[in-house]
């Protein structure tokens, strides 16, 4: 064999164990990656199937927002087809200044009639009282029940009980230009010209004016309403109708006793009349409201009518009669002088807290308002005959019997304010956004005495401020009150009052 042919077969052999070993190593490099991609798909499967889990409970929390939302969507909708808010808030600062010489005329000699009349006034007085208060009126409305509103009044700082007021009302249309409406439970005494109705937007009235209330005819009452509305073409006309309990104060919030008042009130509200119109000049009477108020009431005064503004911060006037001692502000008690603060006699009568003591409330008012190109004037008239339930009383310094007679209780206010609307005389976005801006002047006054416990309060009450209503449910409001006490028996004062009024 020739040396070439032994090499071509050496160098086959040796490129077939090439060969040879190629194919083995390419096996194993193919099972390693087949086994390589086997676990690999596997892994991929295990994914699928997390990812099969993850959708699935997507799927489940989609569904359950769902029906989230669809029982959100169905409480939402049960609301609005069977309830309905609406009402007025209000948020207030006072600071009230008191003057602490006018005090002088506590300080007489004690006698044997009233023996703890004289209060230690070597004590400083205080000179000024400041609150924070919120007021929230809110009524709720039943779509499905037509006329039926549930009604409460939300005061903080609460004195007692949280809710100032709570009522409930019904209202339907009688015949075609007839309404008729009855409330019951806790509600403010409706006299005069003051609004009650929630349901109109009360912002142009409300915290304005709160005539003699005290004095005269019980703030809040509870018992039942009656009223009765008829509309005629340009007239309406308003009867109503009310039995509560009067001003002798039992309890803390519904104050269920025996002494029931009356009270009738007939109103008319005619619809604007136009004088005279020329052009784009017109002179018409806005507004033109006119009414009587008839209020009688048994009346027995008891320790509780006296309010304790430590207790009570939302009596502001009743809070300035303090005195200081040791460094801290106390009560100034007015029963020991023989009067409540607001006018109520306690001495100089048999035992007013029984049937025998007690006097009764006879009260007529007038009120009227008229506003003509912006300019409104309004007031309101009353005047009480108190007359005793007894005739005599035996005055405890001696045997002498004193007559026991009537005596009378006035009151009156007149209220002046002016609609200034920047938009009917400016151009331009500012005069457009300023709203209406409502000055207003008022001038009040109380007089009442008797013959036994002689002054009874009375006091003048001049108030100047600024309403502006920025829109139609907000309105911002500043004012400054100067009240004085004619004869010096309590400390005259002035206060300050901000107050955020809005509706919703």
């Amino acid at each position: 064999m020739k040396p070439v042919q032994k090499i071509l077969i050496f160098f086959t052999i040796v490129l077939n164990f090439i060969v040879i070993q190629s194919a083995a190593f390419s096996q194993e490099r193919v099972r390693e990656l087949s086994s390589a991609l086997e676990e690999q798909q596997e892994r991929l499967e295990d994914m699928e199937g997390r990812l099969d889990e993850m959708r699935d409970e997507l799927d489940e929390t989609l569904d359950r927002q769902d029906a989230v939302e669809d029982d959100f969507s169905s409480v939402e909708e049960f609301l609005q087809k069977r309830l309905t808010f609406h009402g007025y808030g209000i948020v207030s600062f006072s600071d009230t200044q008191t003057e602490d010489s006018s005090l002088r005329d506590l300080q007489e000699a004690p006698t044997s009639v009233r023996p703890d009349a004289v209060p230690d006034l070597s004590k400083r007085a205080n000179s000024y009282f400041r609150a924070f208060n919120m007021r929230l009126v809110a009524g709720v409305i039943f779509p499905e029940i037509e006329g039926l509103r549930f009604n409460f009044d939300l005061q903080l700082p609460a004195s007692d009980f949280l809710f100032g007021n709570l009522w409930i009302e019904y209202e339907f249309g009688a015949l075609q230009n007839l309404s008729f409406r009855i409330r019951a439970g806790k509600f403010d005494s409706y006299y005069g010209l003051m609004n009650r109705n929630n349901r109109e937007n009360i912002l142009t009235t409300s915290g304005l004016v709160d005539p003699i209330r005290h004095e005269i005819i019980e703030n809040t009452s509870t018992g039942v309403e009656v009223e009765f509305r008829y509309q005629l073409e340009r007239l309406a006309t308003q009867l109503l109708f009310w039995v509560a309990n009067g001003k002798g104060v039992v309890s803390d919030f519904f104050d269920v006793d025996d002494d029931k008042a009356l009270g009738l009130r007939l109103g008319i509200e005619l619809e604007p009349i136009t004088l005279m119109e020329q052009g784009d000049f017109k002179l018409e009477i806005e507004d033109l409201k006119l009414g009587v108020t008839g209020y009688t009431g048994r009346v027995r005064i008891s320790q509780t009518n006296f309010v304790n503004p430590a207790t009570d911060p939302t009596k502001l006037p009743n809070a300035v009669f303090t005195v200081r001692e040791n460094d801290a502000t106390t009560p100034l008690n007015l029963l020991n002088r023989g009067y409540t603060v607001w006018g109520e006699p306690t001495v100089g009568y048999p035992d007013t807290t029984t049937e025998n003591g007690a006097y009764w409330d006879r009260v007529i008012a007038l009120h009227a308002r008229i506003k003509v190109m912006g300019l409104a004037i309004q007031g309101e008239y009353l005047i009480n005959f108190v007359k005793p339930s007894t005739k005599a009383h035996p005055l405890t310094d001696n045997s002498r019997t004193v007559r026991i007679k009537s005596f009378k209780e006035r009151g009156w206010y007149i209220l002046v304010s002016y609609d200034f609307v920047p938009a009917k005389f400016f151009k331009g976005e500012l005069a457009q956004g300023l709203g209406t801006i409502i000055p207003y002047g008022v001038y009040e006054m109380y007089d009442a005495n008797d013959r036994i416990t002689q002054e009874l309060g009375s006091q003048r009450a001049w108030r100047f401020g600024l309403k502006w209503q920025v829109i139609s449910s907000l309105i911002v409001r500043g004012e400054y009150k100067i009240n004085k006490f004619v004869r010096g028996t309590y400390r005259n004062y002035d206060e300050f009052i901000v107050e955020t009024v809005f509706s919703f």
